[in-house]
């Protein structure tokens, strides 16, 4: 009997769903379940699992759209196996994939998780083309021991791809730990977080052999502005349970640099890009515990994108402006 569940959760996503079952059921390492949870989707989802025949295939359409939380949390309730991968519909897994990070998990009971590196996956388009590589190298497998990737999260962020994690569901089960839907669409990275809580292992390797979809559609493109705040105050209470305040301070600093980054997003973008911006900043001062400084660099940066939207309509003019003297004057 198989030890391995890969529950691949999707909702509408037909074009990319055949690819992402063919590459799972023509890995290496063969031995799994594959269960598939469709979110009562409406496209031609139910039709791409049926032109599948393998016995490894466990179909569940669920009656009504649950939301993705539900989705995730309905694979870890029914989960039979001792290890679990919670995967994407939209990605493509190497055939290696498996075998690698299996092979980890299951001989070392001291493992709770085994994941790739966020930073070292294939990207990937719409169109399955390789997008350029950020990637500059240095990166090593790393192991967090208890608390240590809890730490890591409150200085650098998630470095974790969140489909490629192979979980214990003992450890899950045992402690009652499942998606919070509070957190929304940083659950996951939330759910590895309260993992670290307890005794075992955390191990993030360098080498993937996964490619990432990057396309408009996608939960982290769609949240991108909200999904720092359904995070943040959950994981102040995680960080006070290891009473550490070191890493309180960290994370208040890295409230700071996520503002400064969507900031840079959405600079030059237009007046719906900065208007979605400043609901964010509204968000944060609205719901987050700040400190004095926090809330000073927050209501900057609302400003400072208050004179971008002027600015992006002085261009927009001055850009028709420029078209219509070159056709009047006949510029090059």
């Amino acid at each position: 009997m198989s030890d391995l569940t890969i529950a691949l959760v999707t909702y509408n996503r037909d074009e990319y769903l055949r690819k992402a079952i063919e590459a799972i059921l023509a890995q290496n390492y063969s031995d799994f379940i594959l269960m598939i949870l469709d979110n009562h989707s409406t496209d031609k989802t139910k039709e791409v699992v049926a032109s599948f025949s393998d016995n490894r295939i466990q179909y569940i359409r669920h009656d009504s759209n649950i939301g993705a939380v539900s989705n995730g949390n309905y694979a870890i309730d029914h989960c039979r196996t001792e290890f679990l991968m919670i995967t994407h519909d939209d990605d493509i897994m190497g055939p290696n994939l498996i075998e690698t990070q299996f092979n980890l998990i299951r001989n070392n009971p001291l493992i709770n998780m085994v994941c790739s590196n966020i930073m070292t996956v294939k990207k990937i388009d719409e169109n399955g083309n390789e997008l350029p590589d950020s990637y500059f190298g240095g990166i090593k497998d790393l192991t967090f021991s208890r608390h240590e990737y809890i730490k890591h999260f409150a200085r650098k962020g998630n470095m974790i791809t969140a489909p490629t994690a192979i979980i214990r569901v003992s450890l899950l089960k045992t402690q009652g730990l499942r998606l919070n839907p509070l957190v929304g669409p940083e659950g996951d990275a939330f759910l590895w977080s309260e993992m670290n809580l307890y005794d075992g292992m955390i191990i993030v390797l360098a080498k993937s052999d996964y490619a990432y979809r990057v396309h408009r559609d996608q939960d982290s493109d769609i949240n991108r502005y909200t999904m720092f705040i359904d995070l943040y105050n959950h994981y102040l209470v995680l960080l006070k349970k290891i009473n550490n305040k070191k890493y309180l301070k960290a994370f208040e600093v890295a409230l700071i640099k996520h503002v400064l980054v969507t900031s840079n997003y959405a600079f030059g973008r237009g007046p719906d890009e900065s208007k979605s911006f400043r609901s964010f900043i509204d968000g944060i001062l609205a719901k987050l515990e700040l400190t004095a400084f926090q809330r000073f660099i927050v209501r900057a940066m609302k400003v400072s994108l208050a004179f971008d939207q002027y600015l992006y309509k002085f261009i927009k003019i001055n850009r028709k402006l420029f078209l219509y003297f070159r056709n009047q004057w006949g510029w090059q």
